[in-house]
């Protein structure tokens, strides 16, 4: 079993909410979990869903007014987990 994560600090633009990104991560598929193969993808406080052996999940921790922490953490058998952190910096996208 492995975890990894990596943490960015993400700047909400003008006009846009938090649940706005969050249902991008679960919905696009140029930039999402979608584009990534991840299926069973739930939208709730974080944004979670799996593929293989391997769960993903993407949080965001309001620090001060339009910037947030975005996490993305993955747990899993270590040979799944290895095979897809290389793709996860692809969540790190400024979605608008």
């Amino acid at each position: 079993m492995g975890l990894w994560w990596e943490w960015s600090v993400y700047a909400l633009p003008s006009g846009k909410t938090i649940d706005d990104v969050k249902n991008l991560v679960a919905t696009n598929t140029f930039y999402g979990l979608p584009s990534l193969g991840y299926t069973g993808i739930k939208v709730a406080a974080d944004v979670h869903g799996t593929k293989k052996g391997v769960i993903v999940a993407v949080t965001y921790l309001e620090m001060s007014g339009p910037n947030y922490w975005q996490v993305v953490s993955c747990a899993g058998e270590k040979t799944d987990l290895d095979a897809v952190i290389g793709q996860l910096g692809i969540l790190h996208t400024d979605y608008f």
